[in-house]
């Protein structure tokens, strides 16, 4: 287990953690429970108080760092790891920090949500700054964005050196601060937004926090929160906006076009049944829509090479990939 993981069993262990029920519109904190096989998860860093800083120093470098995974189709586990430093919390003064940031980042997906325990963990730290430490989170930001949060092929080689580069980042100072964050496993994840206090999870006066029209945590009367504070949220939605980058898929359509291209019609069904079988078993993406982009473009084949081809001219283009109606308007 690294420094990072022991820091957040550590010290969150008695923070108050619990989803918002209550919002400026109903649908915005609406808490459907996310099926397996029926969607693709997402989720984001909403909002974030930060307040109370304990550094010596004037400034530090704030960091924030999550780490989602999710079972996998052969029953495994993904691990998505995302380390974000937010330009408004680089070489802050500490003395000006009493205030909310909203931040709308994505940490996970869309992934497919294949069902089992969704294990969530995510942290604002605060850590003095120096000349070597801030290039060095740079160089962890940059790593884990190569590794992605939304495609399991993707991230699952670079996770362990972002995890090791964080236990070194972290333990690089005498004094990392762990301001905020929660670690917890959802059995049966819901949509919605939730949020971690810190603040006692027993306190009566966080029994009623909801999330204000323009994201920050507030109480009841529309007071808000004084306590640092992580508001996230979990979506999840039938289709997938991005699936034409997944690279496996580029790659095997790119061997159907060829083959169409140069008129090839043993290798294009060679191709094409490649591609079924990458399509169906992709790790990114639901067995149905794999299914059905297999259909698509097994009628485009169909379409580029009839099989009563006599000439080169009668070969058509194959059309771009993400130009295939996967999920309908």
């Amino acid at each position: 287990m690294t420094w990072w993981h022991k820091i957040f069993h550590a010290k969150a262990e008695s923070w108050y953690f619990a989803p918002l029920t209550a919002g400026p519109l109903p649908e915005m904190v609406e808490r459907i429970p996310i099926e397996p096989e029926a969607g693709y998860l997402s989720a984001f860093l909403t909002s974030m108080h930060i307040s109370d800083v304990r550094v010596a120093t004037r400034t530090f470098y704030g960091a924030v760092t999550s780490s989602f995974a999710v079972a996998t189709r052969n029953g495994g586990t993904a691990e998505f790891v995302v380390v974000t430093t937010p330009e408004v919390l680089k070489n802050s003064d500490p003395r000006h920090l009493d205030r909310v940031i909203t931040v709308d980042k994505r940490l996970l997906g869309p992934v497919p949500y294949r069902g089992s325990d969704l294990d969530v963990e995510i942290g604002l730290f605060a850590m003095p700054a120096a000349d070597l430490l801030e290039p060095y989170l740079d160089v962890v930001e940059s790593i884990s964005k190569i590794s992605g949060v939304n495609l399991v092929a993707a991230a699952a080689p670079l996770v362990p050196t972002v995890k090791s580069a964080l236990t070194a980042l972290l333990g690089a100072t005498d004094t990392p601060r762990l301001e905020i964050g929660v670690s917890t496993t959802f059995a049966q994840p819901f949509t919605g937004y939730y949020c971690a206090v810190r603040a006692d999870r027993d306190d009566p006066a966080l029994a009623d926090l909801k999330l204000g029209p323009d994201n920050r945590l507030v109480h009841a009367d529309g007071k808000e929160v004084d306590s640092p504070y992580l508001v996230f949220q979990l979506t999840c939605t039938r289709q997938r906006h991005d699936w034409a980058e997944i690279p496996e898929l580029q790659t095997a359509y790119q061997e159907v076009s060829d083959a169409a291209r140069r008129g090839d019609l043993l290798w294009a069904k060679e191709a094409l049944s490649s591609f079924r079988r990458i399509s169906v078993l992709c790790p990114d993406l639901l067995a149905p829509d794999g299914e059905r982009l297999h259909e698509l473009v097994s009628q485009e084949t169909n379409r580029a090479l009839p099989d009563g081809l006599t000439s080169s001219a009668e070969i058509q283009e194959m059309p771009a990939l993400m130009s295939l109606p996967l999920f309908e308007p």
